[in-house]
């Protein structure tokens, strides 16, 4: 994922894969742990792990806000 890019590819082949283009696209899939409550967060500087926080910035504020 890069921005708002997702590419999905066979991870043995040497093709480009297909790009599909969102509004936003979060990973969610590796690079997180856990903290003493259970729940994930970005596990370091370097991590694209996209936790609730973030999506809820991305897209929740913006839905609360035009439901008032």
């Amino acid at each position: 994922m890069r921005n708002a890019t997702t590419i999905i590819k066979q991870p043995e082949s040497s093709d480009e894969g297909r790009k599909f283009e969102f509004d936003y696209s979060f990973w969610s899939h590796d690079a997180f742990k856990n903290d003493d409550q259970g729940v994930s967060r970005p596990d370091g500087d370097g991590s694209n792990y996209a936790d609730q926080d973030h999506v809820y910035k991305c897209l929740g504020i913006q839905v609360l806000d035009n439901a008032w």
